[in-house]
Order: C-alpha cells, then sequence, then structure tokens
C-alpha cells in the first residue's frame, strides 16, 4: 500500500471513530476538567518528563494529537506556543471545543504527518507524540525526518510510548 493510499485510510478510520470518541465518558471528563484551570490530563510520569524537559516558555507541537488533550496539559504547564498536528478534522473540532473551554490559545492543523507545511519548519524547542502514534506511521524514517525538520537546533523530542 503507497503511503498515502495508508494516510487516507487512517484518516477515514478516525473520522469514522471520532463521533463515538465525542459521546464517551472520556470526552465528557475532559470537558469538566479543562472547564477548570490548569487542568492537565497527563499521568504522573509524562507529568516528571515535561518538567525535566523544561516545557515552560518553549514553543511546542504534538504530531498525532487526536482531540488535543495532552497538547492543551502541555500549554497548561506554561508552554508559550502550542501546536497540534493531525489528519482528522472531527478530532481537531473537539480539540478546538476543550481550547475554547479552558480559555488556551493553540493552533490545531489539520495535516497529514508526513505533509506538514514548510513555514513550521525549526519552529519548535520541543516536538512530542505519545502513545499510539508510531503504529500509525507507515514510514518511520519519514517520520523522525520530519521530528527533525520541525526541530530548532537544539530542540528536544519527547516520545511517550
Amino acid at each position: 500500500m503507497r503511503r498515502d493510499d495508508y494516510a487516507a485510510a487512517n484518516r477515514d478510520a478516525w473520522n469514522a471513530a471520532a463521533p463515538h470518541h465525542r459521546v464517551h465518558d472520556q470526552y465528557a471528563r475532559l470537558v469538566r476538567g479543562f472547564a477548570k484551570p490548569g487542568f492537565s490530563c497527563l499521568d504522573p510520569t509524562a507529568t516528571e518528563c515535561f518538567k525535566a524537559l523544561g516545557v515552560a516558555g518553549r514553543d511546542v507541537a504534538q504530531l498525532g494529537c487526536n482531540n488535543a488533550r495532552e497538547l492543551l496539559s502541555v500549554k497548561n504547564m506554561g508552554a508559550a506556543r502550542a501546536v497540534g498536528f493531525d489528519v482528522s478534522v472531527p478530532f481537531l473540532a473537539q480539540g478546538r471545543e476543550l481550547a475554547t473551554l479552558a480559555g488556551l490559545d493553540c493552533e490545531l492543523v489539520e495535516t497529514d504527518i508526513y505533509k506538514i507545511p514548510a513555514r513550521y519548519a525549526e519552529a519548535f524547542g520541543l516536538v512530542f507524540t505519545t502513545i499510539g502514534v508510531y503504529g500509525w506511521m507507515p514510514d518511520l524514517g519519514a517520520f523522525f525526518a520530519e521530528v527533525a525538520r520541525l526541530l530548532r537546533p537544539g530542540g528536544r523530542y519527547f516520545a511517550y510510548e
């Protein structure tokens, strides 16, 4: 299967799943949580890792951000700029709803991870992914090249897998 065909099938699967996630109890918990200042859905391990990486004041990007719950949590930890990239428009819409509830300024970009616009090159001090993203990436070499392209010199990549 060609990478573009795989990406299209991936997008279609996530778009089909989004309405089911929207009505699940987990999303309701996120809505209640992000309505409170400073909310985080991150577990203690991820929280400590982000603190150790010095997320406060950094420009941060999440690849495969889904509904942006982790990205919004990182923004609540003091990230200067938070940008999430995902292929699913309905999940990004959920992320925008959560950002509005939280009063957080986050940019959520609909794109194939392998085709992130050039304007984001070397724009981030920290790029991260969370559980499950690698399984949706048919070309890990190209994926990590994209990570490297997004990072500023001296930037860090954090994989929470």
